[in-house]
């Protein structure tokens, strides 16, 4: 059970990880646009 419960908390942090790069990247190519 803590085995399924780890790979679940790894799989959140990967998901929130690749949610906040994708984030970053909409960020500044926005930023890059509007200053242009």
């Amino acid at each position: 059970m803590y085995d399924l419960y780890k790979q679940g908390s790894n799989l959140l942090y990967a998901i929130a990880e690749f949610i906040a790069l994708y984030y970053n990247v909409l960020h500044k190519s926005a930023f890059h646009s509007s200053q242009q």
